[in-house]
């Protein structure tokens, strides 16, 4: 997805619908319900696979990582897909400023979201927002905490 892997052309999406592809025949998956999630660099590769496998994903959550591809291959099917991003305020590798909110716009835009952004709820250190009004049912939403550790 990021660094290293996307310099050296590593095909991670590739890899990843491989690997469904051949657990599906080991395992009884129901292929309606395969959910992404990461941390940090693994956010963002759950990101990028609901993009650019959207036809593969029911939905993602993760934390502390951005949607870092740009321009999805124009292969990619093109389906909303719920998504949830925890992000805390003190991450010093992530920061959350001023990409968390960035990234919840990137997800309504692409999931069809209309509407203002709702403040699901708040209190004097976190907050949960999400766009409910979105496309085939899906939404965009953003867990911000204030410290992690």
């Amino acid at each position: 997805c990021c660094g290293v892997a996307r310099r050296h052309g590593v095909d991670d999406v590739g890899f990843l619908r491989a690997l469904i592809a051949h657990l599906s025949t080991q395992l009884n998956i129901d292929a309606e319900r395969i959910y992404v999630t990461g941390h940090s660099n693994g956010c963002m590769m759950a990101q990028r696979f609901a993009v650019e496998a959207s036809d593969t994903v029911a939905a993602m959550a993760c934390m502390s990582g951005y949607l870092v591809a740009k321009n999805p291959p124009t292969r990619a099917p093109r389906l909303p897909v719920p998504a949830l991003e925890a992000h805390c305020r003190d991450d010093r590798i992530v920061k959350y400023e001023p990409g968390a909110h960035s990234n919840l716009e990137r997800w309504a835009a692409r999931n069809g979201c209309r509407g203002e952004l709702e403040v699901v709820w708040r209190n004097s250190s976190s907050a949960y927002e999400a766009h409910t009004r979105c496309d085939a049912g899906t939404e965009a939403r953003l867990l911000s905490l204030a410290r992690c550790g």
